[in-house]
């Protein structure tokens, strides 16, 4: 089965490996996992995106890091990839990934660390929901 894991290094984003090793705990090294995490392009530094894009690769990097290690606690075993996406719509490109990859399923936190976009452009794990081609499970 393959699972996408979009991270965002919020708790709730780092509750989704929980909540997986938790309800796969038997086959979690059957799994493949792919961990994504998109860094966004926001609208105040549009003047100079290779710097958000060079301190988000980095955020991306620690963030998967500390999933695997958390995975890796669980399931030495555990099989993972990474996957860094740069845009300015996180849930769209979440919902691309998992299209072209052919997911089975999505594992998500409910919220993540944006409160002010949320309210600007509606939550990211709500436009997935509603647009995935295969099942979203969101954790609180």
């Amino acid at each position: 089965m393959k699972i996408l894991v979009p991270l965002d290094g919020s708790d709730n984003s780092m509750r989704s490996i929980d909540f997986l090793a938790n309800t796969f705990k038997e086959k979690l090294a059957e799994l493949e996992i792919t961990l994504i995490y998109v860094v966004m392009y926001e609208l105040y530094v549009m003047s100079s995106p290779e710097i958000i894009e060079r301190v988000g690769k980095q955020r991306a990097d620690e963030t998967m890091t500390a999933a695997e290690a958390a995975f890796k606690r669980y399931n030495p075993n555990v099989n993972i990839t990474r996957s860094v996406e740069c845009g300015s719509s996180a849930a769209d490109i979440i919902v691309a990934v998992a299209e072209q990859g052919n997911f089975d399923m999505i594992v998500m936190g409910s919220t993540g660390i944006s409160n002010l976009k949320r309210f600007i452009l509606g939550s990211t794990s709500t436009r997935v929901s509603q647009y995935a081609p295969c099942t979203v499970i969101l954790v609180r």
